[in-house]
């Protein structure tokens, strides 16, 4: 029986961000294999309530570290917790037994310690790569450039593997260090989730589902959504703090449009994807920028497995997995006239609409199903 650590994010297993679905999608597709266990370990609770210090999540076994499972409210105790969730995870890494280390984490004196680690107990440890580091980490404090050094000069060279998300990213680790094996892991989900028929409370609608952090993002949409009048509604479903939130609220108020354009919040998994099924196209442009080119929003494998047409920006990942008019709808120029046209025919031909969300969903079931991806996983840890 081999043993598979999952380190670098927190918030797992309550966690509704992308980056805690897919760590959990990773321990689950290695968990089918036969012979495999894994581990998810939490530094960092963010609830405001207490639950299990261990136990079982949807099959995958996690720990929790720090010292509260409830997140504190006062700054020392933030502090506290902290470095004793730090601390308490370095020393069960240290002593515990396993033979694989995956770690999401942007922090390079985080990783440099459980690398050391593992240099010392002769284990593998790998690094899951889900945006380019460069333009995630642009401020020029003194801490953040010797992040960035430790990161380019240390953690990829001694760092054993890595599962970039992108072509662009799997470039960048190359050129630093060529030597480095790599596994490329798009997004992917659970498609199970998405095979019943689910009810909502809206009909005739586009949606984007997202974080209200990605504010131009959202006022792309807005814009492009109220430029050229659309017959459908405009749902956006959004998370984030109370300024971002209100930030989007407030920029919709006093449009000629706000009452076509509906905003929720904090929906349950089952209706979120009642939602995606209902919706006459599923939103998700991309920014021109080298952000959003190297990332891969998780959201598109959710989009692909509700079977409704996506319509998205002809770049990055997208551009080399997807086709313009046969699983989705692209805009080349990010206009706001390009995106609405889009929509429009959307309106106008929802049989082929229909079609082309056929062919998504065909696309997500062999690339973007975390079940085709244990038998990979497991094999390259095996041979690095």
């Amino acid at each position: 029986m081999n043993k598979i650590l999952l380190l670098g994010y927190s918030g797992f297993p309550l966690s509704k961000s992308a980056a805690c679905e897919k760590q959990k999608l990773i321990a689950k597709a290695i968990s089918l294999e036969p012979q495999m266990k894994v581990e998810i370990l939490n530094n960092i609770s963010f609830n405001d309530f207490k639950y299990d210090r261990k136990g079982v999540f949807e099959g995958v076994s996690y720990r929790l570290t720090c010292l509260f499972s409830i997140y504190p409210n006062n700054k020392v105790s933030k502090l506290l917790n902290l470095i004793y969730g730090c601390l308490n995870e370095y020393l069960y890494v240290m002593f515990s037994t396993y033979d694989y280390i995956i770690i999401s984490s942007r922090n390079s004196i985080y990783i440099l310690g459980h690398i050391m680690i593992a240099k010392l107990r002769n284990k593998k440890i790998t690094l899951t790569m889900v945006e380019d580091y460069k333009s995630m980490n642009l401020s020029s404090s003194k801490i953040s450039n010797l992040k960035a050094k430790l990161y380019f000069k240390y953690v990829l060279k001694y760092i054993d593997g890595v599962f970039p998300i992108s072509t662009l990213i799997t470039q960048e680790v190359i050129k630093t260090n060529y030597k480095l094996p790599f596994l490329e892991l798009p997004v992917f989900t659970n498609f199970e989730n998405f095979k019943e028929t689910l009810k909502v409370d809206e009909t005739d609608y586009f949606l984007f589902c997202g974080s209200a952090g990605y504010f131009d993002t959202i006022k792309f949409i807005i814009d492009s959504y109220t430029i050229l009048r659309l017959k459908s509604k405009l749902i956006l479903i959004i998370s984030g703090n109370k300024n971002q939130i209100e930030k989007v609220l407030s920029y919709i108020k006093d449009l000629p449009t706000k009452n076509d354009i509906i905003c929720k919040s904090n929906l349950t998994y089952r209706n979120l994807v009642g939602y995606y099924k209902n919706s006459n196209a599923l939103l998700i442009p991309l920014n021109p920028n080298v952000k959003d080119a190297a990332r891969f929003p998780h959201k598109i494998a959710e989009y692909c497995a509700s079977s409704r047409p996506i319509i998205s920006s002809n770049l990055g990942e997208v551009k080399n997995f997807f086709v313009h008019e046969k699983n989705a709808l692209l805009i080349n120029n990010h206009e706001i006239k390009e995106l609405n046209s889009l929509m429009k025919y959307v309106e106008e031909n929802p049989v082929y609409a229909n079609e082309i969300g056929k062919q998504s969903y065909e696309l997500g079931n062999e690339i973007f199903n975390y079940r085709n991806y244990g038998v990979k996983i497991v094999e390259f840890l095996k041979k690095i």
